[in-house]
């Protein structure tokens, strides 16, 4: 799928906030089986982008094709290891592009 070009983004559209964290093992106490829970370690504000018409074609059949695109500025602490938490919903990173933040379902690991 090719990028798109480097936008800049008006600071008014970040008004979205995202959690950023790892995944962690933690036993229930109740049950003693391990269960993987989310460890938030800082929160950003996000831009979630919407994908035009030409972006949804090109993304079928890719890792792309269920994938959220949220907008960051940047930041160094962002890696591909982290997992986003966004409007309660659990990503993981697919991609890091210089402006752009390509998440996926993150599968509960």
């Amino acid at each position: 799928m090719a990028m798109p070009k480097t936008s800049t983004y008006a600071p008014y559209l970040f008004n979205k906030t995202a959690d950023f964290g790892t995944t962690k093992s933690v036993t229930n106490e109740n049950t003693g089986v391990s269960e993987p829970t989310f460890d938030k370690q800082f929160t950003l504000h996000v831009y979630p982008q919407k994908r035009s018409l030409d972006m949804q074609y090109r993304a079928l059949g890719t890792d792309y094709q269920d994938a959220r695109t949220l907008v960051i500025r940047h930041n160094k602490r962002v890696t591909q290891s982290l997992r986003v938490k966004y409007e309660g919903k659990k990503y993981k990173i697919i991609s890091i592009s210089p402006c752009l933040l390509y998440t996926s379902d993150a599968a509960d690991d």
